[in-house]
């Protein structure tokens, strides 16, 4: 059956309402789910007493046959008759039980049904996700690379990462003012970074007044940063996040880096981009000069881990 004909064919407000149930039906799911759970163990408790009276009868019923057995001969109570007295109770004891806790267990199951129908759901739309992610990733590494291509390096690294190239002037020694026209003094406008750029500022608990402080804090962390994907394999950019004090992010749950040195398409190793590799932005020549205590920072990540292994 094909869901997705059945909605079409839905009118246009309950259509709406069916995809926004549909949208949210995990939550529900795991909701009623936990709640079916936590309702059958209480009902079941309750229960109890009522099994408690049933297997009493039980054990009296079963007294009661052997008791049977001593007083009568052979004859009158045959050992035949005892077992089929005995499998009496034990059908009359199972049938009492299981109306005692079959609605409990009934709950239960479906609950647990529903947690693990919700865990199905979400597993396969975080799958369809990564592989439209990794689609995108790998049309947009294509793209760079025919911009590369067609007009340079140089150029498509300043037209990607937002960087200006700007006239400098300045003072020389005896007062007068000069102009440098230099391609490798340019300024960041800071508003065309990466998606997984974040700036390194009081926000962070890292973070501190000193400017060569934090440089030593940034250092020690991409050290850190790279013996920990050295020594584990893998390393996603939630866990550099979490290391820098900033939040996490769903793109930092499935991007990050890989320790393959097979591999010649990935860095292996982690970069925090405290240095431009073809420029020296002013912003950050002045926080490696101690003038300035922030700065933005564009990490180098290889893609979709998942992808990577």
């Amino acid at each position: 059956m094909d869901i997705s004909n059945i909605i079409n064919k839905m009118p246009n407000g309950l259509k709406k309402q069916v995809v926004k149930v549909g949208k949210h039906a995990p939550d529900i799911m795991v909701v009623v789910g936990v709640g079916m759970v936590i309702g059958s163990a209480i009902c079941a408790c309750k229960q109890t007493i009522k099994a408690r009276d049933i297997l009493e009868q039980a054990n009296e019923d079963l007294d009661a046959v052997e008791k049977a057995i001593e007083i009568s001969n052979r004859e009158s109570y045959s050992e035949k008759d005892a077992k089929n007295d005995r499998l009496k109770v034990y059908s009359k004891t199972a049938i009492g039980l299981t109306k005692v806790y079959g609605p409990s267990v009934l709950a239960g199951a479906t609950g647990l049904g529903l947690i693990l129908g919700a865990h199905s759901i979400l597993k396969n739309r975080n799958a369809a996700l990564t592989v439209a992610y990794s689609n995108m990733l790998a049309a947009y590494n294509a793209y760079r690379q025919k911009v590369v291509e067609a007009i340079g390096e140089e150029k498509e690294f300043q037209l990607r990462s937002g960087y200006s190239k700007e006239e400098v002037k300045y003072l020389d020694e005896t007062d007068s003012e000069k102009t440098v026209k230099n391609g490798k003094v340019v300024t960041d406008d800071g508003t065309t970074h990466s998606i997984y750029a974040r700036i390194f500022d009081d926000a962070s608990p890292q973070w501190s007044k000193d400017p060569a402080t934090n440089l030593r804090t940034l250092r020690a962390l991409q050290n850190y940063a790279n013996d920990k994907l050295r020594s584990e394999g893998i390393l996603f950019l939630n866990d550099v996040y979490k290391e820098l004090g900033f939040p996490r992010t769903p793109e930092g749950q499935i991007v990050g880096w890989v320790w393959d040195p097979s591999n010649q398409n990935i860095d292996n190793y982690v970069d925090f981009g405290i240095y431009d590799k073809l420029f020296k932005s002013i912003e950050k020549r002045d926080f490696l000069n101690g003038y300035e205590p922030c700065i933005w920072l564009d990490f180098n990540v290889d893609g979709v881990v998942y992808d990577l292994l």
